[in-house]
């Protein structure tokens, strides 16, 4: 957003840690030079910012799980989808209630997903799991995650 009083350009950037306020970074435009404004300049255009926002829990041999959700749609679930590396595992939706994310102004709560860890990752072999927004390049925070089935036996 271009803050015009100040002459500043805010630039939105996603943190990796659990807090869910996003870092503002704020940068300062140069000032017309004197007897000049910014008439007739053009416009700076700033990158729509992501309404999406989410985090990838855990990833383990039984399950995968986090939260996603749509801030400008605060009531209504979204799906995500799953990889395994590059590999498409599957298309999940995040719709089950969770208390926290209720206190936590996470629309109405109801934003956390889980997915049952297919028997084909269970094969002693180390495994990358990444979470994105589905359908988007968005990926959920503190993704990907490793599932690693042979330090599980020992």
């Amino acid at each position: 957003m271009f803050d015009r009083l100040f002459g500043r350009l805010r630039i939105k950037s996603v943190q990796s840690d659990m807090s869910t306020e996003p870092d503002v970074a704020v940068m300062q435009l140069p000032a017309p030079a004197m007897g000049q404004d910014n008439m007739g300049a053009p416009a700076i255009e700033a990158a729509p910012m992501s309404t999406f926002d989410g985090f990838h829990e855990s990833a383990d041999l039984t399950s995968i799980c986090g939260w996603a959700w749509d801030s400008t749609r605060p009531d209504t679930p979204i799906d995500v989808d799953i990889y395994d590396g590059e590999t498409h595992l599957a298309i999940v939706p995040a719709n089950l209630f969770r208390e926290d994310l209720l206190q936590s102004g996470i629309g109405n709560g109801i934003h956390s997903f889980i997915y049952a860890v297919p028997m084909r990752l269970r094969d002693g072999q180390p495994h990358t799991i990444r979470v994105m927004v589905a359908g988007t390049a968005i990926p959920l925070r503190r993704t990907p995650q490793q599932i690693n089935a042979a330090l599980a036996q020992m």
